[in-house]
């Protein structure tokens, strides 16, 4: 979902490198490598993309997972979309900490190709697929990439400098990969200020946390009556 930030959200531009670009004379498998912080392949190393791209940082990713696990989405019948990819380290930490299956999309080939490598590392080939796509082909046609039902927990992890995170919100509110009883995780820059407490009605927000630079929204589609939103933490302070 590339645009200019110019929607009703994100307005501001936050001060960030190009994602994507390739790393000139560094060897693939010595970049960025990363680290799987529980679950079944807790400790296990992987690899980064030959591109430049911006993980989820460790210590966001326990936090987020710990959210998760809140709400009991982690679970082996339910399903997982990692869009905007990269190494794919959020949803095989989705893998590692029980989630069922997976499927992961990123339009860079090198991504791909790093997540299949990450898949094996973790022992999750059976459990994963990755996809070379527009995240906003698979968000209009989700069938065409083998997604007949809602998903479980969708995660979005985008580029800052590339997404209108307002058309983004958008189109995940009115996919078919959005269901009864979907989360779905935003992460996004401080910069932008915050995202809305709720979206076309159909993406309730449920929580709102900062870590430093780094903002991580988790929003579901007509949650379970025992989930309690808190949708005071996407008021922005005064």
């Amino acid at each position: 979902v590339k645009a200019p930030r110019t929607g009703v959200i994100g307005a501001k531009k936050a001060n960030t490198r190009e994602q994507g670009r390739l790393l000139r004379g560094v060897p693939e498998k010595k970049l960025n490598m990363l680290r799987i912080y529980g679950g079944s392949a807790k400790g296990r190393k992987i690899l980064s993309p030959e591109i430049y791209h911006r993980p989820m940082m460790g210590k966001v990713r326990e936090a987020l997972f710990s959210m998760l696990a809140e709400f009991d989405v982690l679970r082996e019948e339910n399903t997982a979309l990692d869009l905007f990819s990269g190494s794919g380290s959020v949803c095989i930490e989705a893998l590692s900490r029980g989630i069922g299956k997976a499927t992961f999309v990123d339009f860079a080939q090198s991504s791909v190709n790093a997540i299949v490598e990450n898949l094996e590392i973790c022992g999750f080939q059976d459990s994963g697929v990755a996809c070379c796509a527009r995240v906003e082909a698979v968000l209009e046609n989700p069938t065409l990439f083998n997604i007949r039902t809602p998903v479980d927990l969708i995660t979005v992890t985008p580029p800052y400098e590339e997404v209108d995170y307002g058309e983004l919100l958008t189109s995940l509110a009115k996919s078919e990969c959005v269901g009864e009883g979907s989360f779905v995780v935003v992460e996004y820059p401080v910069e932008l200020g915050t995202l809305p407490p709720a979206v076309m009605g159909r993406l309730i927000g449920l929580r709102n946390r900062r870590y430093g630079r780094t903002v991580i929204a988790i929003y579901a589609c007509q949650p379970n009556s025992f989930i309690d939103p808190r949708q005071e933490e996407f008021i922005p302070a005064v």
